[in-house]
């Protein structure tokens, strides 16, 4: 029963990985990022075990493909009530993912939200109704926590207290150590340092900020992930499975984008 879970759950996660990547670039480079995901000793390491790491990851990466459809789309998709769900469900999974959606929605804010007010005819009505949806979905843990230990925030204060830190940062100073090869293996690894490079480079430049939004929002969710969950807790390498897809497939991503300028004949082997 435990390797069903997670062969389930395993297969989910790549399979909303495929979806979103193709999404933001296309079918080629999603399938290319997949590959190197599922085939990393980081996956299939945890996958098989009966953690909470992977389910919520795939949950966490389900939902920001919906997020970026209701985005594409200028608010006409409905996936963004669907992907409310997804949030909700991985924050049930697990409380640690209260930092990573705390990371997606400033992130969204600051990424997409102005690109999404200028799309033509954008539609504000589903973006209203989802908020009140949200609310109800997440009032729950909230109400339960304040009753049980009179705070709202007294069972996530809880969850986080059971980091077991030698000191503040050791986490980080940790995965840093073990990057690009001790925490997937080499290509993996690489591919994530690559993806923390293009996205800073992104950042510093308009012209490539406006035609790789994308890109920018998945790889900046990816680097915050990194660095906030090395400082608040110990470094396991399970614990970094989400940011380190978000990075490997913008590292991918780009190396390609950049190719395909120059030749796309090239790109297209490179991503055979």
């Amino acid at each position: 029963m435990v390797r069903t879970f997670g062969a389930i759950f395993g297969a989910f996660t790549m399979l909303v990985a495929y979806f979103l990547f193709k999404r933001v670039v296309n079918l080629w480079l999603a399938l290319s990022v997949v590959c190197v995901i599922a085939t990393s000793s980081l996956f299939l390491r945890e996958a098989p075990q009966f953690f909470n790491d992977i389910p919520s990851s795939g949950l966490l990466i389900g939902f920001l493909w919906l997020l970026y459809v209701y985005y594409d789309t200028g608010g006409r998709s409905r996936s963004i009530y669907i992907a409310l769900f997804l949030a909700a469900l991985a924050f049930y999974t697990r409380y640690g993912t209260a930092i990573s959606l705390g990371i997606i929605g400033i992130l969204s804010s600051l990424v997409l939200v102005p690109k999404f007010i200028k799309k033509g005819g954008a539609d504000y009505t589903k973006l209203r109704n989802a908020f009140i949806i949200s609310i109800l979905l997440f009032a729950p843990h909230f109400i339960y926590s304040y009753l049980t230990m009179k705070s709202f925030f007294g069972i996530l204060t809880l969850s986080g207290a059971a980091a077991g830190r030698k000191y503040f940062g050791e986490g980080l100073v940790n995965y840093i150590q073990w990057l690009p090869h001790e925490v997937g293996g080499w290509i993996l690894g690489i591919t994530a340092i690559t993806g923390i490079v293009a996205t800073i480079v992104i950042a510093l430049g308009r012209n490539l900020r406006r035609n790789y939004t994308g890109l920018l929002w998945i790889g900046s969710i990816g680097i915050f992930n990194f660095i906030l969950t090395g400082l608040l807790v110990h470094a396991e390498t399970r614990y970094i499975f989400f940011p380190m897809v978000l990075l490997s497939g913008t590292g991918i991503a780009s190396v390609y984008c950049l190719v395909r300028v120059c030749s796309e004949w090239f790109a297209n082997l490179l991503i055979g």
